[in-house]
């Protein structure tokens, strides 16, 4: 459950945006191994908003995030903040997107657990050299919450994709990713690279067939969490 706010106008000078965000994540399976990760998470956020070009505006935003574990005995229960600045452009030069650096401070409720402070960034681009084709340009660097290995993820990443229309019935998505994972709180470290293909075939205005191919690769430090995979998928989307 989430919503955003926007005070001021369209073309106004200054915005200011609220948001807020509740998620109760439980999980069903396996419980004896999964029972520990149950959580509530409250999100709140406010960002101001400042017109430099008719499109183009400077940001300076501030988050709060409680992460409320449901086992009593969980030491991961914490507060996270992040105060980021940086820009919000649209279509200006055949580039969209956002850029956004600062930094970014875990509090833990028990003193057992360490504490975590350093930078945060969320940049996403697209460049569109023409009008059917476009690159998007992903990267961030964030905390995650752990998944039974550690206190929490330390976590970067990294997606370029290519979007291609060959013509007005197919469509295609290449796209690369590197993830880096620092398990804070334990000694594990991965490093996950994938590749993926993805052919849409418009065979009539109600019915599209899409045919993906995606390629995985994680190493780990830690034996046995290695992996190769590869993955197929043909679905078909319906409209009425």
């Amino acid at each position: 459950m989430q919503g955003l706010y926007t005070y001021g106008a369209s073309g106004a000078k200054g915005n200011l945006e609220l948001n807020a965000a509740y998620y109760d994540r439980e999980y069903d399976n396996f419980r004896t191994l999964t029972e520990a990760r149950d959580r509530e998470t409250i999100r709140l956020g406010a960002t101001f908003l400042y017109r430099l070009a008719p499109k183009s505006q400077a940001l300076f935003e501030l988050r709060h995030e409680d992460i409320d574990y449901q086992s009593a005995t969980s030491t991961q229960d914490s507060t996270e903040q992040k105060y980021l600045v940086g820009l919000r452009w649209d279509a200006t030069a055949k580039t969209s997107g956002s850029a956004k650096i600062g930094a970014a401070r875990k509090d833990f409720d028990s003193p057992a657990t360490e504490d975590f402070s350093g930078a945060s960034w969320e940049v996403s681009v697209r460049w569109a050299p023409q009008t059917y084709s476009s690159f998007d340009l992903t990267t961030t660097q964030e905390t995650e919450e752990s998944s039974g290995t550690g206190d929490y993820i330390d976590t970067e990443s990294l997606t370029l994709a290519w979007n291609h229309e060959w013509s007005g019935r197919v469509s295609s998505v290449a796209s690369i990713s590197r993830i880096e994972e620092d398990y804070v709180g334990a000694t594990r470290e991965d490093e996950t690279n994938s590749l993926s293909l993805a052919l849409s075939y418009e065979m009539r205005r109600w019915l599209d067939i899409n045919f993906a191919y995606t390629y995985g690769e994680r190493d780990s430090n830690e034996v046995g969490n290695d992996y190769e995979r590869n993955q197929w998928m043909i679905t078909l989307l319906g409209s009425l």
